[in-house]
C-alpha cells in the first residue's frame, strides 16, 4: 500500500515483526524513489522459518522492495519481538534522531 501514496512526507521508520505472514513487496505507484527510501527507513525482522530463508524457494536474500529484513534466530512473533527488540528500538532511536 505505501507504494501506491506518498508516505515519505509522513512517516520516519516502519518497523515490522513477521512470524509466517508472507512478505508485502512495496510497488512504486507514484514515487519511483520509495523502494529506496523503505529500505533505507524500515526493518523487517522475520522468523528463523519464514519462507523468505527457504533456499529451495528463494535462493537470494530479500529484495529491497520488501525493505530492510532480518531473519531472526526465533521462531514465534512473540519470541522475535523478545529476541530482537533492543535492536529495534535502537532503530526507532536513530531514525527519529535525524529528524
Amino acid at each position: 500500500m505505501a507504494g501506491h501514496r506518498e508516505i515519505r512526507n509522513h512517516t520516519d521508520a516502519i518497523l515490522c515483526f513477521i512470524g509466517n505472514t508472507s512478505l508485502k513487496p512495496i510497488v512504486p505507484v507514484i514515487d519511483e524513489y520509495v523502494v529506496d527510501w523503505f529500505y533505507k527507513s524500515s526493518l523487517v525482522f522475520t522468523s528463523a522459518e519464514h519462507v523468505a530463508w527457504d533456499v529451495g524457494i528463494n535462493p537470494k536474500r530479500p529484495r529491497k522492495k520488501f525493505g530492510r529484513v532480518l531473519k531472526a534466530d526465533s521462531s514465534s512473533l512473540h519470541d522475535i519481538t523478545e529476541e530482537r527488540f533492543q535492536e529495534a528500538v535502537e532503530f526507532l532511536e536513530d531514525m527519529l534522531e535525524d529528524v
